[in-house]
């Protein structure tokens, strides 16, 4: 009788599931679940409802203050300026002794548009260059206004965001001229250091390529400055131009946002219009219109970073109780 409730153990041991059986069952309903959450959330939610349905307040902002159209004016007057903008620059860079450094500007201008584009703007902005001496006074102040006219847009732009009135005219031109001739002189004082730091680049990429093997070229550093110089400018927009306080905190996140969405519309747009091969499209349209695409981009993505930025703020703000609805906090969205 022992005997066989021994035997009855054993079988009753033999029949018990192995731990790793037990795992795996554990596991892959986990799994499962894992793979649901993520699609509900970043599918469904982020992607479909609050992106492609509008329901983000950031993303319905964007909509609501009529941005995709605030672009197009931003796009606009940004034609109207970026000649202007590159001569004086040009000429300052003159003054300055760097004019050898002209050639690396042409470089970076392929880099952030089609080189049928940037061509174009440098024989203009060459042209200017060598009649310079019959433009006069009257001529220099329509190049600075025509400047002036692209960052008073943005600012406008950016204002319509946070719901705040623009500046008096007079107010407006002198703060943005005080801006534009501060962001000059750091384009000035970037392009010379460039400039002192390009033999040292080139030596670092030696170095990186025969004793370390790692893949440093000159496309990496073009996208690597470029990056850069998009996000100093959108944070610079962000942080002086609305009529508003704002504090750098505040505002980092969506520049680095847009600087990236930004510098991926580089990458991918050329192949859309076919610049890079000469298409159809590119061969219908003069250069002016391709940078017209690439400003109306521009202006698209820091309208979006501006209402991201905006509804950070709000969302800080009620979940500080500053504002409040019916005595309590307002519900925060996320």
């Amino acid at each position: 009788m022992a005997v066989d409730q021994h035997s009855g153990a054993r079988s009753d041991a033999g029949s018990a599931p192995e731990p790793a059986a037990v795992d795996k069952a554990i596991t892959a309903p986990s799994r499962v679940a894992w793979l649901r959450r993520a699609w509900n959330h970043y599918v469904v939610y982020l992607i479909w409802e609050q992106a492609m349905k509008t329901e983000h307040p950031a993303w319905e902002r964007f909509f609501a203050r009529r941005c995709p159209h605030l672009a197009g004016m931003i796009a606009y007057f940004g034609v109207l300026s970026v000649i202007p903008a590159t001569f004086l620059f040009v000429s300052v860079l003159g003054l300055a002794g760097g004019l050898e450094n002209q050639g690396w500007i042409v470089e970076q201008l392929k880099n952030v548009m089609p080189a049928q584009a940037a061509n174009s703007i440098v024989r203009t902005v060459d042209d200017l260059r060598a009649n310079s001496g019959s433009l006069g006074v009257i001529g220099l102040f329509g190049l600075i206004w025509g400047t002036t006219n692209f960052f008073s847009c943005i600012e406008s732009g950016l204002n319509i965001i946070y719901g705040v009135n623009n500046r008096h005219f007079i107010f407006q031109k002198g703060w943005v001229l005080l801006l534009m001739a501060a962001a000059l002189l750091a384009m000035l004082v970037a392009t010379l250091l460039v400039a002192l730091v390009l033999p040292v680049l080139e030596n670092v990429n030696a170095v990186a390529d025969d004793v370390y093997r790692l893949p440093v070229n000159g496309g990496l550093q073009s996208v690597i400055l470029s990056v850069s110089m998009a996000f100093l400018f959108f944070l610079s927009c962000y942080r002086f131009l609305p009529n508003t306080s704002i504090a750098t905190r505040e505002v980092w996140r969506g520049a680095v946002g847009a600087a990236i969405a930004f510098e991926i519309s580089i990458l991918l747009l050329p192949e859309v219009v076919g610049a890079q091969n000469g298409g159809v499209v590119i061969s219908s349209f003069a250069g002016v219109f391709i940078v017209l695409i690439w400003l109306y981009v521009m202006g698209f993505v820091l309208l979006a970073g501006g209402c991201y930025n905006w509804w950070r703020r709000e969302k800080h703000r009620r979940a500080s109780g500053e504002l409040e609805l019916g005595g309590a906090p307002a519900a925060v969205a996320t």
